[in-house]
């Protein structure tokens, strides 16, 4: 399976109030994330889901979570302001098993706030398919433009595009909030050349909140996401194919003088 660290501070759609308990102090909340995911390769299913829990924020010094059905996590820090805890599971039974729907009571520094998020789990009605470059593509532009088939409004409240360095398991660049409507996306930023790189469009489903801890507000995003993927090669750079022309005219006259 595939590592997809879900990114969801980009979708910002209806914010209502969520008021978290304690007095923490100096913490510092920027976002809190639960997120289910389900992973289509070229619009097959890769029986690949997952989870993400995570807090975005400064002052944090540790965060567990207390979820339905007795079960727990403690997120780990990978950044100096990001703590998150996610897994993948080969089917929808092992991650329920795992990730419940229901409550989920976020605890921050042994218990100086708390926020509880309700998590619904309600999967989006279809997953986006006809991306465009096609699976397999190479030659693409360092500045593609993607497009995909119409994702019906009523399956899905928003969209994303992603964009991954495969080799480096790295997200280059993602979309800003896309409109169910929409079928295309142009990336805003300049691909390496000669590169592979995964495309994947998110169709996404569920609820975005606002929350509120000693008088600082953030997004609380609880989502399920189905997202479609597709890999491609960008095209080498010019001057790669111009010293490969080089070679090959150094070797004919090799070859020329020899005979």
């Amino acid at each position: 399976m595939r590592a997809h660290r879900v990114l969801v501070s980009i979708i910002l759609i209806a914010v209502v109030g969520v008021l978290a308990s304690g007095a923490p102090g100096a913490i510092t909340i920027s976002q809190v994330v639960l997120v289910n995911h389900k992973y289509y390769l070229n619009g097959t299913d890769q029986n690949d889901y997952s989870y993400d829990l995570g807090v975005e924020g400064t002052g944090i010094t540790s965060v567990t979570v207390a979820g339905p059905d007795s079960t727990s996590f403690t997120l780990t820090q990978e950044d100096v302001d990001a703590w998150y805890s996610e897994s993948s599971f080969g089917s929808l039974t092992a991650l329920r098993t795992a990730f419940p729907i229901g409550d989920y009571v976020f605890n921050f520094n042994g218990g100086a706030a708390s926020l509880t998020v309700n998590f619904a789990g309600t999967a989006p009605g279809s997953f986006p398919v006809g991306i465009n470059p096609l699976h397999g593509a190479t030659g693409v532009s360092t500045t593609p433009k993607f497009t995909w088939s119409l994702v019906p409004v009523a399956d899905g409240i928003a969209l994303t595009v992603d964009v991954r360095d495969i080799a480096a398991d790295d997200t280059v660049t993602e979309s800003s909030p896309l409109n169910m409507g929409d079928t295309q996306w142009t990336c805003p930023v300049t691909l390496d050349p000669g590169t592979l790189y995964e495309v994947e469009v998110y169709v996404v489903r569920g609820s975005v909140s606002g929350g509120t801890i000693d008088s600082t507000s953030f997004d609380i995003y609880s989502v399920y996401l189905y997202g479609n993927a597709v890999d491609f090669t960008t095209t080498p750079e010019p001057a790669t194919m111009a010293l490969l022309g080089l070679g090959g005219a150094a070797l004919m006259a090799r070859w020329k003088r020899r005979k």
